[in-house]
């Protein structure tokens, strides 16, 4: 059948060849067997003409039974729609750019929306894993987690395969590679990257136990190192500090979050060893530098996992009361607590460019109600040379697909342009924004966004073609009703863009207005890390830190010093 359909699509005219010479044949055959009967030559002939029905008459009904003919007739109509357009090129020419705008737009609006929320985590079986915070009535949902708490976490729970823990504060002064460089760092534990599932471009992990290991994330390994195959087993300085590599990430790595968890850091340039292999001290219950993670076992549901918490939380808050009282543990699916705070506005943003689209078909609508009564002899003669209502339809709505498809291909090519030079103004901190691009995903919506816009607007011509039987009269009251209809849809889906426009501009300039308490004109602010050999003779909690504190008034006033500094 395959095979049938391709030689028809394109051999046709040497099918139409055989075919000829196969009826030709048939008629001398006739013919001769008339002959043989007694018949008169001419009278023979005459004979096995009629008996055949007719030469056209066989072709047509041979051409309609042939594999592929569907495909044939939509290509006839495609052509002719092709024609019928460069016929009225100023219509054309206005429908595709007005389709450019609304899907174009879509498209680049979709691509945000699909690499922020709908494409699923880097990470295998991202649908097991969690994000872990304490939480307290008085203090927030979302809190960061004390290294004693996590320790007990991760040895009492019964329904996760593994926990790991991330600490964001750490930075690094890489020396020994010429001038200094800071590089932000993060301290992890041995099961972080397995419980992500993360394989090292180079080497390996940590091992629970080992310290003064690092791993490089892949651009250190190609800004600083210049991405040498034999790092893995060199010392770098870290912190005046010797560290040995023992992996570097893959290219694509990089965790997902909300910037606000990490001091709006969306990348690491080091990953060194948290350890906790061992129960911490005390103290380490009172403070909280850590952000959680977590694998469900196979088959937990997210309600046992909590449940299996909370049974955790009440023990520590009986064991521990001055450090644990009212606190409780909360998990969270960890896509939906790094998306949960951009996910109303973007799917917002995407329902305000559909209704730009709308506006858009209500347009072209429009325009197609106009041309069709200027096509309506036409579709008259057309109807009384024999073609059938569905014939007509599918002619217009063939007009119509190509609009959509000559609208979509050039909407896409401005997302293709417009979606990277989004993603360099939008917010740095925006979660998944390097996962922001026109991909497969994207190309099947817009695909899908091209059959139901070309549907939408091309619904006209069922009514056109609807009008071919009617009078005239009745058929262009009806038309200005339609346009009627179609315009007061258009002013009122613009009154609600209109006017959510302008309450989210006003509500944007009132935040700008808000007074933070200070000037702000003519200020910078800038962040410095000191290596460990500054806090030497620093004790927690004594205040005894004059090493550190001597920098800070010499580095303050050198500072005051510069010209135009005051």
């Amino acid at each position: 059948m395959l095979y049938a359909f391709f030689r028809n699509l394109f051999r046709q005219r040497r099918m139409d060849q055989e075919l000829d010479d196969e009826l030709r044949s048939y008629l001398e055959l006739t013919t001769a067997e008339n002959i043989r009967r007694g018949m008169a030559p001419e009278a023979a002939a005459e004979q096995a003409r009629r008996d055949l029905g007719g030469m056209t008459q066989v072709k047509e009904n041979v051409r309609d039974v042939r594999a592929g003919v569907g495909f044939e007739i939509l290509m006839q109509d495609v052509r002719y729609a092709i024609r019928s357009l460069r016929k009225n090129p100023g219509f054309t020419l206005i429908t595709i750019l007005t389709l450019t705008l609304g899907i174009g737009a879509n498209t680049t609006i979709f691509s945000v929306v699909n690499g922020v929320l709908l494409k699923p985590l880097p990470y295998i079986h991202p649908d097991r894993l969690v994000s872990l915070w304490e939480s307290h009535p008085a203090f927030g949902q979302f809190l960061s987690v004390a290294p004693a708490n996590f320790y007990d976490w991760r040895a009492l729970n019964s329904t996760f395969d593994k926990m790991a823990a991330l600490n964001p504060y750490p930075d690094y002064i890489l020396t020994g590679m010429g001038q200094p460089h800071r590089l932000t760092g993060a301290d992890v534990t041995a099961d972080f990257f397995p419980l992500l599932g993360v394989k090292m471009e180079l080497g390996r992990n940590f091992q629970a136990t080992e310290h003064g290991v690092v791993v490089l994330s892949y651009s250190t390994w190609q800004n600083y190192f210049g991405a040498r195959a034999g790092i893995v087993g060199k010392q770098v300085r870290l912190n005046d500090s010797g560290y040995t590599v023992v992996g570097v990430l893959p290219r694509d790595f990089y965790l997902v979050s909300k910037s606000s968890d990490f001091q709006a850091r969306t990348q690491f340039d080091v990953w060194t060893n948290l350890g906790l292999t061992s129960p911490p001290e005390a103290w380490m219950r009172g403070t909280h530098p850590l952000s959680a993670f977590g694998r469900l076992k196979p088959g937990v549901s997210l309600q046992q996992a909590q449940a299996d918490l909370d049974r955790i939380a009440a023990n520590l808050r009986r064991l521990y009361p001055d450090n644990n009282k009212d606190k409780t543990i909360r998990a969270v699916p960890l896509e939906e607590h790094a998306v949960a705070d951009v996910r109303t506005a973007l799917f917002t943003l995407l329902a305000a460019v559909a209704m730009v689209l709308l506006i858009a078909c209500a347009n072209i609508a429009n325009l197609l109600l106009t041309r069709a009564a200027a096509r309506r002899k036409e579709m008259a003669l057309r109807a009384a040379l024999g073609a059938s209502r569905m014939r007509l339809v599918r002619q217009l709505l063939t007009e119509s697909a190509v609009l959509a498809f000559l609208g979509s291909s050039l909407g896409l090519v401005l997302a293709l342009w417009s979606v990277p030079a989004l993603v360099r103004h939008l917010p740095a901190d925006l979660p998944r924004i390097s996962e922001i691009a026109v991909d497969t995903h994207v190309l099947m919506f817009t695909a899908l966004l091209t059959l139901v816009t070309g549907m939408l607007f091309g619904m006209v011509p069922l009514f056109q073609s609807e009008g071919v039987r009617l009078n005239v009269r009745g058929a262009s009251a009806g038309q200005a009703r339609l346009r009627h209809a179609l315009i007061v849809a258009q002013v009122s889906i613009a009154l609600v863009l209109l006017a959510a426009a302008g309450l989210m501009t006003k509500s944007l300039r009132a935040l700008l207005e808000v007074s933070p308490g200070f000037q702000t004109a003519h200020i910078l602010t800038a962040r410095f890390s000191l290596p460990p050999r500054y806090a030497n003779g620093y004790k927690f909690g004594t205040g005894q830190h004059r090493r550190i504190s001597a920098f800070q008034h010499a580095l303050a006033d050198r500072v005051r010093n510069i010209p135009g500094v005051e």
